[in-house]
Order: C-alpha cells, then structure tokens, then sequence
C-alpha cells in the first residue's frame, strides 16, 4: 500500500477479520482451526486467508450476516453511497480522508471463546489463536492508523476486548454489545459528527418491526429465521436473550 497517497475515501466502513469473514469454500468446520494458536492454524489456511472473493469495485461480495444487517441500517440513513464493507485486504481503497467511522464485527477477537480456550487447552502448547491475531491485525490496519476514524467493535465476542481491558491499547472508541438495529444508528450518528458516545454501549432486545431485510449476500447464503439459540449455555450471551415469540 502507497502510505503517501492520499485516499478520499468513503464516510462509513465496515468489516470482519478474515478469519470470520471467510467461507472456507463453503465448508463451515475448517473455521474451527482458527481457535487453534496461530502457528498451526496461519499454516494450514494460508490460502483460504487471501482468497476472500471481492466485487469488481473492491466491496467484498459476501461477509458475515450481521455485518450486513448493520450495513443494511445504515444504508437506511445515510445512502449506499456513503456505506462500504470492504475486506481486509481492500481497506486502503475505502478508509480516507472522509472516513468517519470503521465499524468492525467479531466473534472472538482475544481468542477467549469456550471454543478457542478448550482447543488451545487440548493441543498441549499454547499460544496466541490465529482469530485474535487477526483481530488485532484489523484495527490495526495502516489507513486506520494513518486516518484515524473513530472505532466502533460490536458482534458476539466484543465484551473480550473490555474484559482483557486492551480497548484503549487497540485504539478502539466504542465497544457495541448487544443486538444492533434499536440504537446502533443513533451511535453512527454520534460518531460522524464527533459528538461523545460511551465506550462500553450496551444495547437490548431489538424491536422486531425495526430488523431490516439485508442488501447484500451474507457468508454461506445465509438468511435469517430466528434470533439466539435455545440451547441454553451459560457461557454463550446469545442463549440468554429474550425469545421472540
């Protein structure tokens, strides 16, 4: 990436590590390896990590469901012309000078998921799980660094972040948890125009009339039906929200 040219860029991005954005060619389990520490896992997906597939003006032509919920939202407000979700490799296209928010989804950014915690146990050695060195790798992206647009991390595994009390260290303005499509606008809203929104944000129960249809395809072709899971875990937050009836 040319560090020295200047990119206009886009108001809105949004986008997912390439661990979680990623299909895995339509096979789901081989996105269990990257709970493993990152020196297996980088190893054995090396390709599937730069084979991301990308739309002919750079946005990425499939990303995780949620993702596209919240970009969906946006669109609402602010135009399709003003919203991108690019992947990682794409992001010096899109953040620029008249980026004012990258908003990023995560499933388990410092690797502290039940999953990753019980691999990384079972291996025998340790060390730090590819999904985390992505993350990292992410909101660490050099037109990040070098535009500075405000940071906004939700998805299911965003309380990691607080919790290994690394945000301010990763450079990130406001951890979202919590289901999106009731506040997240008016957090978007805040950040364009630079106004103080609260770090920690933590949201409710979405009302069901306000779950807009996405625009674009999601990971897999995936659509949605239900919301949460009835299994019930006492680890897993999404088990523990409110059932739609």
């Amino acid at each position: 990436m040319n560090t020295d040219k200047q990119i206009e860029g886009v108001p809105i991005v949004l986008a997912a590590s390439r661990v979680e954005a990623n299909e895995y060619q339509n096979n789901p389990f081989w996105a269990f390896i990257c709970t493993f520490p990152k020196k297996i896992s980088g190893h054995f997906l090396k390709d599937h990590l730069n084979s991301l597939e990308n739309n002919e003006d750079g946005t990425a032509k499939r990303t995780i469901y949620g993702l596209r919920k919240i970009e969906s939202i946006l669109i609402d407000e602010f135009g399709e012309e003003n919203v991108v979700v690019s992947h990682y490799e794409n992001l010096d296209k899109f953040i620029g000078k008249k980026t004012k928010v990258v908003g990023i989804s995560t499933m388990d950014p410092m690797g502290l998921a039940y999953v990753s915690t019980t691999y990384n146990s079972l291996i025998g050695f340790g060390g730090e799980a590819l999904n985390s060195h992505e993350f990292k790798m992410l909101v660490r992206h050099p037109s990040i660094q070098k535009y500075k647009p405000k940071v906004i991390v939700g998805g299911q595994g965003s309380w990691q972040i607080s919790e290994a009390n690394v945000q301010e260290q990763l450079g990130i303005d406001v951890i979202f948890q919590g289901e999106g499509e009731n506040d997240v606008l008016e957090v978007f809203k805040s950040l364009m125009k630079n106004k103080k929104v609260q770090k920690y944000y933590t949201s409710g129960k979405s009302d069901r009339s306000k779950i807009p249809i996405i625009k674009h395809a999601a990971s897999y072709g995936m659509v949605e039906i239900t919301r949460g899971c009835g299994r019930g875990c006492h680890f897993c937050s999404p088990t523990m929200r409110e059932k739609y009836s």
